[in-house]
């Protein structure tokens, strides 16, 4: 099955010549309705011309990137951050909390996802470039499931820096080491699809990304890469003078950070703070006012496409259980903050 050929279709463009690919989703309209004409793309099957429609085209995303399970994942980032912030009792720990597991969750499958799919979908058959770009029925479905986690890990490399920022102002090790190795696992993503060297406009996408644009790219690497060196010069340093200096009773009192000069997050932090505004003024840019107007714009582009509905039974319940998860979030940390109030009052 393939697409159909400029000259096949050229009767529908009032006789000029037009690539099929040029009028997919997004260069004709970014209309947020699947099911509208505008995402429809002509093909031939056993030599007939058809058309895939949007819900055939959405067919193979996985229900994963459902909105339900998209907004349930972004509250769940928000209930970190306010844990993390307003809470005192976890702001002051150090723990991977129930909440910031389920949070990072998301780009760790969305990222092994990828990969997998990009196993399965290429070899000595077919490369990924192929993948990509040859404008067949079965590449335009994949890719359309393969965009979807694209979507996801590049959604969380700004949610990186800003996890990043807030563990590093506390000192918190653990928290920003699984941050920054989630971080690197979705970067891992661009880096790969930087190498398949398809343009965004001879691709099957219906989105552009940070990896079609080398110099944005580059330039967020080096920032990662210096963040990521950052701290661990930083843990690096303050291994070496504990070994040579202090003790554990020190380290465990908070003395050994007061008297160091470079304490773990002191330059990571605002390394990183830098890093996610850097990276999402390219991501906006790159998604509103690099190929597209922005006043033409009809949808958001962060989050990927399905066919799946927000009145699923399973999108409904992952959506309950996001809002659940913020509200007792915003409610335990106002509670750790009255406690707190009233031991600074009884002191």
């Amino acid at each position: 099955m393939n697409v159909t050929t400029p000259e096949s279709i050229a009767d529908l463009f009032n006789g000029s010549i037009m690539d099929a690919r040029s009028w997919t989703p997004y260069y004709s309209s970014d209309a947020d309705i699947i099911g509208v004409p505008l995402f429809n793309v002509w093909v031939t099957v056993a030599g007939v011309t058809t058309v895939m429609t949007g819900e055939q085209r959405f067919a193979l995303v996985s229900s994963l990137y459902g909105p339900g399970n998209l907004a349930c994942w972004l509250m769940l980032l928000l209930s970190v951050v306010i844990g993390w912030t307003l809470n005192p009792k976890s702001a002051s720990k150090d723990t991977l909390t129930n909440d910031f597991i389920a949070a990072i969750s998301m780009p760790v499958i969305a990222s092994a996802h990828f990969f997998d799919q990009i196993h399965r979908q290429t070899g000595s058959r077919r490369g990924v470039s192929d993948l990509f770009s040859e404008p067949e029925w079965e590449n335009v479905q994949m890719v359309a499931a393969i965009e979807a986690s694209i979507a996801v890990c590049e959604d969380f490399l700004c949610w990186a820096a800003i996890l990043h920022f807030l563990a590093g102002r506390k000192q918190q090790k653990m928290r920003m080491s699984v941050v920054i190795i989630v971080g690197w696992m979705c970067l891992s993503v661009e880096l790969f699809l930087l190498n398949v060297r398809v343009p965004f406009e001879a691709s099957l996408l219906i989105r552009p990304f940070i990896f079609h644009s080398v110099p944005i790219l580059s330039i967020l690497i080096v920032w990662f890469t210096f963040t990521a060196l950052a701290y661990l010069i930083e843990v690096t340093y303050g291994a070496v003078l504990l070994y040579k200096h202090y003790s554990s009773q020190e380290l465990e009192s908070g003395n050994f950070y007061r008297r160091s000069m470079l304490w773990p997050g002191r330059v990571s932090s605002w390394m990183a703070a830098c890093t996610g505004t850097v990276a999402g003024v390219f991501i906006f840019w790159i998604k509103y006012a690099w190929i597209y107007p922005i006043g033409r714009s009809k949808s958001v582009r962060f989050i990927p496409k399905s066919t799946v509905s927000i009145s699923d039974l399973d999108q409904v319940v992952t959506l309950l259980a996001g809002l659940i998860a913020l509200l007792f979030s915003m409610y335990d940390a106002v509670k750790e903050r009255r406690k707190a109030h009233a031991r600074k009052n009884e002191a």
